[in-house]
């Protein structure tokens, strides 16, 4: 692995009313799977501010940072600069990359990673305080095939370019964009919009999700799916002609409580694409769908 920390810029700004500091640097890492396999994972997990990720022929990961922080003394300052870093976690087909910082310490068993499929990792908000504000802004190149856990909570949008493989993204304050979409995706934001460019016909299914946004995606004219879709204030629309609504499908989630096992069971619509195939889950609360087709 290679780092490279550029000189940071410390200036002074006018922050809340006060006279306060500011201080900017940029770090870049090259990182390399110990194992080349077509199962290999990517995670980062971004706590404020933007990810930028695109596909490229290499077979490392590329990673550069921008770090800001801003603090209203030089003693706050100087703390921040003290406390953040970058973690980098090897494990062997996966590599892992989180915030460290005085607090949301990162590790197993805080967040569920690919609902559940391969282990937990996530931050720890318990005591969590921060006497100083902070962004990271993410730009990185990733090998086409490598699967992607890709999250940020705060002030920042994720968008994603030619990714061939599994992509698991989560937001909070953001919106998501994935082009050139390919592969099984699994995108979720609250406060945000989902748009979606898909280079192929999806094979695999995939579920899009977003609280208080649109969802705008765009398919090749074969698509060939059965798109499920529930909101609460919002409609689906589509420019498809070979369309057939299809009975209600019931879900059934299992949860353990006290009392013991329960059921919740959800009804959603389902629309035939193209004679049905891969089954595309759509989402919103406050927000329509719009499933297009490709010029």
């Amino acid at each position: 692995m290679k780092t490279i920390i550029c000189l940071g810029l410390t200036l002074l700004v006018s922050y809340s009313g006060a006279q306060a500091q500011q201080h900017r640097e940029t770090i870049k890492k090259e990182l390399a799977f110990e194992k080349s396999d077509p199962s290999n994972v990517f995670f980062l997990s971004n706590i404020n501010g933007s990810i930028t990720a695109e596909a490229y022929s290499g077979t490392e990961i590329l990673l550069e940072a921008q770090l800001t922080i801003r603090a209203k003394t030089e003693s706050r300052l100087q703390r921040a600069k003290d406390e953040l870093d970058l973690g980098v976690m090897d494990r062997y087909d996966t590599l892992i990359v989180f915030i460290k910082g005085p607090c949301g310490q990162f590790d197993r068993g805080y967040r569920n990673y690919k609902r559940g499929k391969k282990g937990k990792w996530g931050y720890n908000w318990n005591n969590c305080e921060y006497s100083y504000d902070f962004r990271y802004d993410f730009t990185l190149k990733i090998p086409q095939s490598v699967n992607v856990y890709l999250s940020t909570i705060n002030d920042g949008d994720i968008d994603l370019k030619g990714l061939k493989g599994s992509l698991d993204i989560h937001n909070i304050n953001g919106s998501i964009s994935i082009e050139g979409a390919a592969g099984e995706i699994y995108a979720h934001t609250i406060n945000g919009d989902v748009k979606l460019d898909y280079s192929t016909t999806p094979s695999l299914s995939s579920y899009y999700y977003t609280l208080n946004g649109d969802i705008d995606a765009y398919f090749p004219g074969t698509l060939k799916a059965d798109v499920t879709f529930k909101s609460y204030n919002g409609d689906i629309y589509t420019d498809y002609d070979q369309i057939e609504k299809k009975p209600m499908l019931l879900a059934r989630n299992e949860g353990v409580r006290k009392e013991g096992v329960a059921f919740k069971v959800e009804a959603k619509s389902v629309i035939s694409f193209g004679g049905g195939g891969v089954l595309l889950d759509f989402e919103t609360f406050n927000g329509d769908v719009f499933i297009r087709k490709k010029q």
